[in-house]
């Protein structure tokens, strides 16, 4: 995939701080056609806690998804006002939940010159009660 269009869902996600690169008028974004609900883990599901997480993700040009990587994760208990950034092993499971779901789902893909193309895009994700 160019720099381009890697640049441009980078732009499209609000991923640059100045300069921002300027899109192509012949970039169009992935669109998601397919989902697949995640399943919180069982013991924080039973204590009601609630997980808020970003992930990159690599689409390829069939628009399947081939990598997630967790960019963030914050978690909040019931007794919790806000949510805030928690040790890695209540994120681990988590993320198993939330990857394991999002490698299941179908995007149509990102084109740009009306071929498709690989992009990153970020995928916001929220275990809640």
């Amino acid at each position: 995939m160019s720099q381009l269009a890697l640049s441009t869902v980078a732009l499209a996600l609000g991923l640059f701080s100045d300069p921002a690169p300027v899109e192509p008028a012949d970039m169009v974004l992935p669109k998601l056609v397919k989902t697949v609900k995640p399943k919180a883990p069982p013991i924080f599901r039973n204590l009601h806690v609630e997980a808020r997480l970003i992930f990159t993700a690599t689409l390829s040009d069939t628009g399947d998804v081939i990598a997630a990587d967790l960019l963030s994760c914050k978690t909040r208990a019931p007794n919790e006002q806000e949510f805030t950034p928690e040790p890695a092993k209540r994120c681990e499971q988590f993320e198993k939940a939330g990857r394991e779901a999002i490698l299941k789902w179908k995007y149509r893909p990102a084109s740009q010159g009306g071929k498709p193309v690989r992009v990153l895009y970020s995928i916001n994700m929220d275990f809640v009660h």
